[in-house]
């Protein structure tokens, strides 16, 4: 009993992060970047930088890809290691779930450092040109 109802915990975080996700995503398109929607899918230097910065910032597209590719490893990546532990009989471990979220989580990081580069570049570009 205690499995299924950790099961069912897990499918409705799963479930929940579509909805977020897709709230984020209209957030940052309309420009309303100081949402909580938006700060669960934008890493901290940029959500510093939106918090610090008296102007407008606005994300280019790379930077928005990045970010949500980011965001959607890391989630499946927890995701699996969730329900592998779950899906396990009684908590035995095995290493297949943890190796899968620790490739996930791999490339979350990648494209976390890829999105802040790209945002760095588009922040020396904007200043340049101003």
């Amino acid at each position: 009993m205690w499995a299924l109802v950790s099961f069912a915990m897990i499918i409705i975080v799963i479930l929940s992060i579509i909805p977020m996700t897709i709230i984020g995503i209209q957030k940052m398109n309309k420009g309303q970047l100081n949402n909580y929607f938006v700060h669960r899918i934008v890493s901290g230097r940029i959500w510093r930088h939106i918090k610090d910065e008296n102007t407008v910032t606005v994300l280019s597209f790379t930077v928005k890809c990045f970010l949500l590719i980011s965001y959607f490893c890391l989630m499946v990546g927890i995701s699996i290691l969730l329900v592998g532990l779950i899906g396990t009989q009684y908590w035995n471990w095995y290493i297949w779930p943890s190796l899968i979220c620790l490739a996930f989580c791999f490339v979350a990081v990648v494209f976390q450092v890829l999105a802040n580069r790209t945002f760095k570049q588009d922040c020396a570009n904007l200043d340049i040109t101003a």
